[in-house]
């Protein structure tokens, strides 16, 4: 059974990066000989000069091109980080969620493949009712890109609703 993950996550400053390499350190620990490929989408401002740790993250630069809009800047980076996956399974993870099981590596992929998972993950919570309901949400949703024909077919950008006027 193939075990390899890429884990796709964004920082946008210098809290969401001290929270990052916190899940870094966690998920080492929890998961130990795995083989920890991170992406990470960088989305700080050009005027601020902190930096993530290049030693345990794959950084890409994010162009911002979404001005103010959060959640399209989110997503556009972790696009950005899907071009880059070379794995049978992602996950997109928020930098301040944190799994805190013993191999949870092993334990998320063997429970996919035994049951045929294309998507395994959280929802949102219970007082997010206006959102998508009963689906894994982009905070922390697993990907087998084998069954969903690659990650060509993947795009975390939120549909852009357009007023007619």
């Amino acid at each position: 059974m193939s075990k390899d993950l890429t884990i796709v996550s964004v920082y946008h400053n210098t809290l969401s990066r001290r929270l990052l390499e916190l899940n870094y350190e966690i998920s080492r620990r929890l998961n130990p000989g795995a083989t920890l490929r991170w992406l990470v989408g960088d989305n700080t401002p050009a005027y601020c000069t902190d930096t993530i740790d290049a030693t345990k993250f794959t950084v890409l630069r994010n162009p911002n091109e979404y001005g103010g809009l959060g959640s399209h800047q989110h997503a556009s980076a972790i696009n950005i980080c899907l071009k880059e996956v070379r794995t049978r399974f992602v996950v997109s993870l928020d930098s301040d969620f944190y799994i805190l099981e013993r191999d949870w590596i092993d334990k998320v992929l063997s429970h996919m493949q035994e049951h045929d998972l294309a998507f395994f993950g959280v929802t949102y919570h219970a007082k997010d009712y206006p959102k998508y309901r009963y689906f894994p949400c982009v905070v922390c949703v697993f990907v087998d890109l084998e069954k969903v024909g690659g990650v060509g077919g993947l795009d975390f950008f939120p549909e852009i609703e357009l007023s007619a006027s």
